[in-house]
């Protein structure tokens, strides 16, 4: 698998309002560039790694379930193949604390100047392999 750049994951802080930040979220989500906002959850931010790499190993095989890898990573983040219910139980709900998931540094970084967002600390990206194995089962018992 061919990863261009490396993912980052923040914590971040803003005063705007849900809507305006994942606006700005979905016009930096461009082909493999991606911004994904969450609510700030220490399950979620487990589950990070192990839903990109899942994510990226659909897209090469041409076999993602969503439109956008920002999508496609949501979905195996909240371990369903529906996007209704991943952006209920992962997505972002208050612009005080929250999760910013990104190709990169610098896409991060993009995306808190678009939004007027503080990136306020780096999470070290790991892969569990508890979580990793929940990850790589999503969608099987939904087909």
């Amino acid at each position: 698998m061919d990863i261009k750049g490396k993912p980052a994951a923040f914590l971040a802080s803003s005063d705007g309002n849900v809507s305006d930040i994942v606006d700005v979220s979905r016009i930096l989500s461009k082909g493999p560039e991606f911004v994904l906002v969450l609510k700030n959850d220490k399950g979620i931010l487990k589950r990070l790694l192990p839903a990109y790499i899942n994510a990226r190993l659909r897209q090469e095989e041409s076999e993602m379930k969503a439109s956008t890898m920002q999508m496609e990573i949501l979905l195996f983040v909240a371990g369903t193949l529906r996007t209704d219910k991943a952006i209920e139980e992962c997505g972002i709900r208050d612009a005080g604390k929250f999760l910013v998931f990104a190709s990169s540094k610098e896409t991060a970084r993009k995306f808190a100047k678009g939004a007027w967002t503080r990136l306020i600390r780096e999470h070290k990206l790991e892969l569990d392999p508890d979580y990793a194995a929940v990850v790589a089962s999503t969608g099987l018992l939904e087909y």
